[in-house]
C-alpha cells in the first residue's frame, strides 16, 4: 500500500472522531486538558559546535540540531 494512501485510512478511523464527554451541567464547556507550558524569562543559548570543537561530524550534526532549535524556539 502506497505510504500516502496508508495515511489516508490510518486519518479515517473512527477513533479520531472521539471526542471527550461534557461535564453535567456544564453546557458548551469541557474540563482542561493538561497544564500550560511554562515559558522561561531569559533563554541562554550556545554558539554552534565547529570542527575544533573535536567532536565527530555526526555528533556535531546532532547536537547543533538541539541549537538550531533552541534559537528557533527562542525567536518564535
Amino acid at each position: 500500500m502506497e505510504f500516502g494512501n496508508l495515511v489516508l485510512s490510518l486519518m479515517q478511523l473512527q477513533v479520531w472522531s472521539i471526542t471527550p464527554a461534557l461535564p453535567r451541567g456544564a453546557a458548551g464547556t469541557r474540563m482542561p486538558v493538561g497544564d500550560p507550558e511554562i515559558i522561561p524569562d531569559v533563554l541562554f543559548i550556545t554558539r554552534e559546535l565547529g570542527a575544533a570543537d573535536g567532536f565527530p561530524p555526526a555528533d556535531r550534526a546532532h547536537l547543533n540540531g538541539f541549537i538550531q532549535t533552541g534559537r528557533l524556539f527562542h525567536e518564535t
